[in-house]
């Protein structure tokens, strides 16, 4: 399941767009059964992206995304003042990222899925703050991006910082770099996410 969270949202951030579409294998009687969403792809978008939710009445939900749990998403919506906004999984029909989020934070163990996501989003060249979990507080320009880790450019002569994904409590852009980066290339999406099933065959990693 780690596998395929990876590989999607990585894709989702090339794309600008993931959708978690119903599957409706088959019954023992030959007709059709709804088995609702791929909630394993939900679970791999950052919290904070923009995103639309479908719901299966046909109704559409809009805003910024709180968190997910394993029967429910919570999201903020567009419109100032409203209240936060619970959908059962069961009312999902389908999930699109609008925007993925360029910041992370976290209290807990960090997500390294998430965390790669919005490193994949900032993309190369981008000025960030990034913190660790073991309290170490770097700041500088990223200089490339790997399946698990990315190089931290510190500048002022000093080495580059390889900084492992599930090693970040913390990222965002500085303060003097506040716009939306180009992102990385499909080419270069690709190339990450060869990398990632061939990293997690060799791990053995499900």
């Amino acid at each position: 399941m780690r596998s395929f969270v990876a590989v999607l949202t990585i894709m989702a951030i090339a794309v600008a767009s993931v959708h978690a579409q119903e599957h409706r294998p088959p019954t023992q009687t030959g007709g059709d059964v709804r088995q609702g969403v791929d909630w394993a792809a939900i679970e791999g978008i950052p919290w904070e992206s923009q995103i639309d939710v479908t719901l299966r009445s046909g109704g559409r939900v809009r805003g910024q995304l709180q968190s997910v749990e394993s029967s429910r998403l919570t999201l903020f919506p567009r419109m100032a003042g409203d209240l936060p906004r619970t959908v059962l999984r069961a009312e999902v029909s389908s999930v699109t990222v609008r925007r993925i989020a360029t910041s992370f934070r976290t209290d807990g163990a960090p997500n390294p899925v998430h965390v790669g996501v919005v490193v994949g989003a900032l993309a190369v060249g981008t000025s960030v703050v990034v913190g660790t979990r073991t309290g170490q507080r770097f700041s500088g320009t990223i200089q490339s991006i790997e399946p698990d880790r990315f190089t931290l450019g510190l500048g002022q002569n000093r080495a580059a910082e390889a900084i492992a994904f599930e090693d970040v409590s913390q990222i965002r852009r500085t303060r003097s770099n506040l716009k939306w980066g180009l992102g990385i290339g499909a080419a270069a999406f690709g190339l990450l996410v060869v990398n990632y099933l061939r990293m997690l065959s060799e791990c053995g990693c499900s």
